[in-house]
């Protein structure tokens, strides 16, 4: 489905659009209410997701200190590895975008990189909320906290047209249940919230810490030793 022509050249590509509707599909909370499927609390939890979706190489960092830290994943080192090596190989389907691993070395490596995904996050929830897929609402214990609910009608859409035969689709899909396997593997995780923004900031910290120990200065080198000290095999 393309939506370019209704959204428009310089407003959000369809990517952003369909990314966020797939995250809140597969790693929202389900919900009871009347035409509400699932729901994701508070912008920083959305945020944290979608950026986790959108950066392949941020989300192989995250999964290789997950598995660093749960005894419950060495049993799936194998799976794991792969998984890593092939989020490391991706192709990224927006337009005109160069890997993470081809940029140099940042402080602050697991905050939302591109600001300018967040200057067209409120021009992709509103172009979501007048198609009827996605509503945005105070959250009623935390006034000043917003949800962010995908309707039945958005979840239909997905399931039915556009995950059969979308491949940028299927690979968001795959990414967040990948994020379910490693972070999310408790229902009731203890990252909910604004608690997975600071779970990787505290990730970012690791990794730098790691960087300065074995002297590492260009990202390439940096993928590559820390997978080998994740996984014992070279990436």
């Amino acid at each position: 489905m393309d939506w370019t022509p209704v959204i428009g050249r310089h407003r959000p590509l369809q990517q952003d659009a369909l990314r966020i509707l797939t995250v809140v599909h597969q790693l929202g909370q389900r919900s009871r209410a009347a035409g509400i499927h699932s729901s994701v609390e508070t912008e920083a939890h959305l945020q944290s997701l979608d950026h986790l979706v959108r950066e392949p190489v941020d989300l192989a960092y995250v999964v290789m200190d997950q598995f660093s830290q749960q005894r419950e994943l060495r049993g799936r080192r194998a799976g794991l590895a792969r998984k890593v090596r092939a989020l490391l190989t991706q192709e990224d389907p927006r337009p005109a975008r160069s890997s993470r691993r081809d940029r140099g070395l940042r402080r602050g490596r697991l905050e939302p990189f591109d600001p300018g995904a967040w200057e067209r996050w409120d021009d992709i929830l509103a172009f979501l909320g007048c198609r009827g897929l996605l509503r945005v609402q105070a959250l009623p214990e935390q006034p000043r906290e917003l949800g962010y609910l995908l309707t039945a009608e958005g979840a239909a859409l997905l399931e039915e047209k556009i995950y059969p035969d979308n491949p940028t689709a299927s690979l968001y899909v795959e990414r967040c249940r990948l994020l379910r396997e490693t972070v999310f593997r408790q229902r009731e995780s203890h990252l909910g919230g604004a608690a997975l923004h600071g779970y990787l900031r505290d990730v970012g910290q690791r990794i730098e810490s790691y960087r300065r120990d074995e002297q590492i200065s260009i990202e390439e080198d940096l993928l590559n030793h820390l997978f080998q000290a994740t996984f014992g095999e070279p990436l």
